[in-house]
């Protein structure tokens, strides 16, 4: 009577399904063995079931929940048990293979959101596995989440770096501007106005704003699927040096809550950033600026339904920019033009999965370049915009989403006298493969 090595899965398959498989006649142990993962094909679908290995024996029929099928080895029983994975899954069973005790599924997993190929080694001696075996194993495992922490990280990271580096930015271009115009000479243009300064008047040498935002990001990309909602505060305080130097010092607090959709888990990430930020007035035309942020964020992932398991870790975020403008006057409109490039770097210290399980390290890096501008309109103290930017990320985008993106917009700025600006504006991404990010931002300045 041949052994058997039973391998049950918890919250694992549901409508299992094996092709048959016939034997190559005549033959027997290793080439036996061989002949049959050769010939091994199957599909396989979440989510409860048992799934059995008769040893030293050829007949295989169709597996179905607490059904058995064969494979030719001489192991004893062994037993996996625990984790969850993505409901409606599908996996596909392009090959596998043996070497001792090691058996090596390779194939396709299949979601709603996409396909994404995989790879599983089971050890059937020790009840060991590594590679993508949460799926079929029902492990919910190392790898599943790692991927999926990951994308994530990336895709908070792209959100937030361009939400702190647009606020600041667009305000120190703001001030930037008003002191370029200050510059210039001849008569004030409705720009000009909108500004609140005359021709060669100096402006005021301290100013203090705060500026929020909201967003919804999503990502469809296989296997690393992630939604939800990001907040963004900053205020800062800043000083015109002379005619030309702008310098200052932002802090805020970031915040994300997301749900991540291929392990059926969620994670919240938050902290504070700070850092300077300074602009130079190269003429009424051009002027430079850069930033630099650090923020300290805590990040926790928790997983379930059953079991629920949390984990928690904290990360170091540095964040830098640098940008050049340009800004000029046609009739009763008002031309700004910029360029730039961001680089922000996270990392993730003592990190491990909810089971424990302490992953290598989790570096994030996000990089883009971006070309960009907008078109105004004075109307009294109010000055309607349209902003439009194109950016390209420079680094490798782990959470699948893809490299170009188009950002437009509508916004509108409004004085209340000389000492006191505020606006509001909407944007909305277009063009990122695999991702949406739609914003809302208000700010409101004072200067004195």
């Amino acid at each position: 009577m041949a052994r058997g090595v039973r391998i049950v899965l918890l919250r694992g398959l549901l409508g299992l399904a094996l092709a048959a498989v016939a034997t190559l006649p005549g033959s027997s142990g290793a080439a036996r063995a061989q002949g049959f993962l050769s010939q091994f094909r199957a599909a396989v679908t979440a989510v409860h079931g048992t799934l059995t290995f008769n040893v030293e024996e050829n007949v295989v029929g169709t597996l179905t929940d607490g059904a058995s099928y064969s494979l030719p080895f001489t192991l004893d029983r062994v037993t996996f048990t625990g984790g969850q994975f993505t409901i409606a899954s599908t996996y596909t069973f392009a090959s596998a293979t043996q070497s001792g005790n090691v058996i090596t599924f390779t194939g396709v997993h299949s979601t709603a959101e996409g396909s994404a190929p995989y790879t599983c080694s089971i050890d059937l001696a020790t009840g060991g596995s590594s590679g993508n075996c949460e799926g079929f194993l029902g492990l919910g495992g190392v790898t599943a989440t790692q991927q999926a922490v990951a994308a994530s990280s990336l895709g908070i990271l792209r959100d937030e770096t361009r939400a702190v580096s647009t606020m600041i930015g667009d305000r120190v271009r703001d001030i930037a501007r008003d002191l370029a115009r200050g510059q210039g000479t001849g008569a004030t243009t409705g720009r000009g106005a909108q500004s609140g300064l005359a021709a060669g008047e100096a402006p005021a040498r301290y100013g203090s704003w705060a500026d929020a935002s909201g967003s919804y990001i999503r990502n469809d990309a296989a296997g690393k699927a992630y939604q939800g909602t990001g907040t963004t505060a900053l205020a800062g305080l800043d000083a015109v040096i002379g005619d030309s130097w702008v310098v200052g010092f932002t802090a805020g607090y970031n915040r994300a809550d997301l749900t991540l959709q291929s392990l059926s888990s969620s994670r919240l990430t938050q902290g504070s950033v700070v850092g300077p930020y300074v602009s130079y007035v190269i003429n009424q035309h051009f002027t430079v600026d850069g930033n630099f942020t650090y923020a300290r964020l805590s990040n926790d992932v928790t997983t379930g339904p059953s079991p629920v398991l949390h984990t928690s870790f904290s990360s170091n975020r540095f964040v830098g920019a640098v940008n050049g403008n340009y800004f000029a006057d046609i009739g009763p409109l008002s031309l700004t033009g910029f360029t730039g490039y961001t680089l922000a770097y996270e990392h993730a210290q003592h990190y491990t999965d909810p089971t424990g399980t302490p992953f290598p390290s989790l570096v994030t890096r996000y990089g883009a370049v971006k070309v960009g501008g907008e078109v105004s309109y004075p109307l009294g103290d109010a000055e309607p915009y349209l902003p439009i930017s194109y950016e390209y990320q420079t680094t490798a985008p782990e959470d699948g989403a893809g490299r170009s993106a188009l950002v437009v917009g509508l916004g509108l700025r409004y004085r209340f006298g000389d000492a006191l600006k505020a606006g509001i504006a909407v944007t909305d991404e277009e063009l990122r493969a695999h991702e949406r990010n739609a914003t809302i931002a208000a700010n409101l300045r004072f200067t004195f």
